[in-house]
């Protein structure tokens, strides 16, 4: 069985920013204690409605709904 591991890096919300004249989007970082390692990210700010499929009700990232777009997109570039 194949098994992959990946870095994802989201330029909009990578610092240093890209582009420093869109930057009205904050991340939070809250390290999570019960999993070494990880942490929870949050978002704040003016245009976190962009990310609004891919945040939960706490208004935190989640890995799975990144991972499942990611995966989606994968499967549409390998069927062209």
């Amino acid at each position: 069985q194949l098994k992959f591991e990946y870095l994802l890096r989201i330029d909009a919300l990578s610092t240093p920013p890209v582009d420093p004249d869109k930057t009205s989007t904050a991340v939070y970082v809250e390290e999570d204690s019960t999993l070494p390692g990880f942490a929870r990210l949050g978002l704040r700010g003016a245009d976190v409605h962009y990310w609004s499929e891919f945040l939960g009700p706490d208004g935190r990232l989640r890995r799975d709904l990144v991972k499942s777009r990611l995966l989606n997109l994968l499967a549409t570039a390998t069927k062209q």
